[in-house]
């Protein structure tokens, strides 16, 4: 039987790439020609306690159900909370927030600013809908995050950290080696590649206007590392093929970041995938750093961890299962 593998290794490598680079680019068309997907976002509705409660009752019943509303409580039952619904949408708890004030003849919805363009106006044209149906209108107002910025800085930040940690781990594979000659020398491997990570997050907290720069810098660092840890540790399983598996699978999420298009509005399957991958997680913090926005920092930090974890044992395992390629 021929010891030749399967697929060479140039090829593998380049149909792993077009895979993890195509299926996402191709997602991300579709979002942009039918327009994003709703899927459970939260919507508050401040109002009237019976009033606001029949609105929730009503959107909650939409057939495709693309909302979660939920009432905002007011103090005496009568008036709207504008102050507490504002609130809500400013911190990301909610995704929009429904004003409706019996004294004039039209809702206010508020959008959080962050969102993108396009599920602002999916969510104001829900909203709309609900409010026609009491005979009312709608006007929209965009609500800035706590520490306003740029909300596409996060994404593009998420871009390169991911392409600086698959970078990282190549250049080290193409010096030492897809696995490490000991066990110490894989210790090392690991803490370099964490260092330089702390270097790259330390210039984004000194570059980058954030409240938190420590928690900043540390978010950036784990990018980098976990990026650079799932490269070496698919290489070191499947050789060049695992390198370019890892590449495409690390890339591919990044393309409707740079497009402008967040991954949580994808279509089904992509969203439910992304909800898993590291690169949602690190913008999530991100997020949660540069605008201070709610995103369950918790469950994004224990996604990460859980991703190291499974990059470190597939490396431990790797070394005791494949002899080092090359001397350190």
């Amino acid at each position: 039987m021929s010891d030749r593998p399967l697929l060479p290794a140039r090829l593998a490598i380049g149909l792993f790439l077009l895979a993890g680079l195509a299926l996402p680019l191709a997602a991300t068309v579709h979002a942009g020609v039918s327009g994003p997907e709703l899927h459970g976002e939260v919507v508050a509705v401040a109002g009237p306690a019976v009033v606001a409660q029949a609105a929730v009752d009503r959107a909650n019943a939409m057939s495709d159900r693309p909302v979660h509303a939920r009432v905002v409580e007011s103090p005496d039952g009568l008036e709207p909370d504008e102050r507490a619904a504002r609130a809500e949408v400013s911190s990301g708890a909610a995704a929009a927030a429904v004003v409706i004030d019996l004294r004039r003849t039209a809702d206010t919805l508020l959008v959080a600013g962050w969102l993108p363009s396009d599920v602002a106006r999916q969510l104001a044209s829900d909203a709309a809908a609900v409010s026609a149906s009491y005979g009312r209108t709608l006007h929209t107002v965009r609500v800035s995050p706590p520490r306003p910025g740029s909300p596409h800085l996060p994404a593009r930040l998420v871009a390169l950290l991911v392409g600086v940690g698959i970078a990282l781990a190549a250049a080290l594979s193409a010096w030492r080696g897809p696995v490490a000659a000991t066990t110490a020398r894989g210790a090392a491997r690991l803490s370099g590649t964490a260092a330089a990570g702390c270097a790259v997050g330390a210039v984004v907290a000194a570059l980058v206007d954030t409240g938190r720069p420590l928690v900043t810098a540390l978010v950036c660092a784990a990018a980098v590392s976990v990026s650079a840890w799932l490269v070496l540790a698919a290489e070191s399983l499947l050789g060049l093929a695992g390198l370019g598996l890892a590449t495409g699978l690390l890339l591919g999420p990044v393309v409707p970041l740079l497009s402008g298009t967040d991954p949580a509005y994808l279509p089904s399957p992509w969203w439910q995938v992304d909800r898993l991958a590291p690169q949602q997680a690190t913008l999530r913090l991100l997020q949660h750093d540069l605008m201070g926005i709610d995103v369950a920092a918790a469950r994004s930090w224990l996604l990460l961890l859980a991703w190291a974890a499974i990059a470190v044992l597939t490396l431990v395992a790797s070394r005791q299962e494949r002899p080092a390629t090359r001397t350190p």
